[in-house]
């Protein structure tokens, strides 16, 4: 008699509710919980240095974080013309979704062997640079100053739409 009466009150429709919560729980609210705990963890861990920032693109992940000392750009224009100039702290990149765009506010003169030699403008007068779109050019070198005197290259490529 016990066992019966055990069975018909798990089975009765006023205790199905338990039941929908339960599922409720498990299979929607825990999940969202958990994905929006482990977003922040990540948040905090990258804001910490512990882990590296999650970057959309290569372009981001260089312009917001390694190109904060400044470094050396050499920009190849559709027209052949190599242009170059300091990226520094008045130099900006954009980013997604439209990457591709570059401010780069100190130009400088390059000679044929491809070596910085003497600027085109006075630095520190004002917002003075060059703004180029990714229709403008081929692609772009960057030159970064290692410890030892010798320059690491990267290059990047504008997206083809």
């Amino acid at each position: 008699m016990l066992l019966t009466e055990i069975i018909r009150a798990k089975t009765e429709p006023t205790n199905l509710w338990h039941i929908w919560i339960l599922l409720i729980d498990c299979g929607i609210l825990y999940p969202v919980l958990l994905s929006l705990c482990f977003t922040r963890l990540l948040k905090f861990l990258a804001g910490r240095s512990y882990i590296l920032p999650l970057a959309k693109t290569v372009w981001e992940g260089f312009f917001e974080k390694d190109s904060a000392d400044g470094c050396w750009i050499q920009v190849k224009l559709k027209d052949n013309t190599v242009i170059g100039g300091r990226f520094g702290h008045a130099s900006t990149a954009s980013f997604y979704p439209n990457s591709g765009y570059i401010y780069i506010d100190e130009l400088w003169k390059i000679n044929d062997a491809g070596e910085f030699t003497e600027p085109m403008i006075e630095p520190n007068k004002g917002k003075q640079g060059i703004l180029l779109r990714p229709e403008d050019y081929n692609y772009i070198k960057v030159l970064i100053l290692e410890k030892e005197g010798k320059y690491n290259e990267l290059q990047f490529e504008p997206k083809k739409v």
